[in-house]
């Protein structure tokens, strides 16, 4: 009788613990997570040239150049209007964002080694990476008809090795 009376003591001590265990898990606090609070730096300050392509998403044919310069500002450099096959005056921005670092794999060298349990030698091909430096360069090219008015809209961007 004393056996039987055992298993039902640590069957009734076993609950009681884990019905504790699980009401002692609530959080009545707020997570501190929550509390933290991050400088609020506006992106503009950070990287101007996010500013000046916010710029160039509200450029809208039909605009004269005196709204494209208080928009803006004055272009990065000019073309006359006699230079171009369109007759069309063009403004230039050229927008250098700040050089980018990224690794890619210039090759693979072959390591010699021994293996350990049989003590034969052999080739391992190992990758040597390369750290590669470029920079974005954007180009808005607006072109302008002889009375002043945003006509031509164009864009390109590339990637320079620095």
């Amino acid at each position: 009788m004393r056996l039987s009376l055992v298993p039902s003591f640590f069957l009734t001590v076993g609950s009681l613990v884990a019905v504790l265990g699980l009401a002692g898990c609530e959080t009545i606090s707020q997570s501190p997570l929550e509390d933290t609070t991050y400088d609020e730096v506006p992106v503009t300050e950070t990287y101007p040239e996010l500013q000046y392509r916010e710029f160039m998403k509200q450029l809208r044919t039909g605009m004269t150049q005196a709204e494209v310069t208080a928009l803006i500002s004055d272009p990065t450099r000019t073309s006359p209007a006699a230079t171009d096959a369109a007759g069309l005056e063009r403004w230039i921005y050229e927008l250098q964002h700040r050089p980018q670092f990224r690794t890619t794999t210039a090759e693979m060298v072959e390591i010699p080694v021994v293996d350990p349990i049989n003590g034969q030698p052999g080739v391992v091909l190992e990758a040597r990476p390369e750290t590669e430096r470029f920079q974005l360069i954007e180009i808005f090219t607006l072109g302008f008809n002889t009375e002043g008015i945003l006509v031509d809209l164009d864009y390109t961007s590339q990637r320079q090795r620095t």
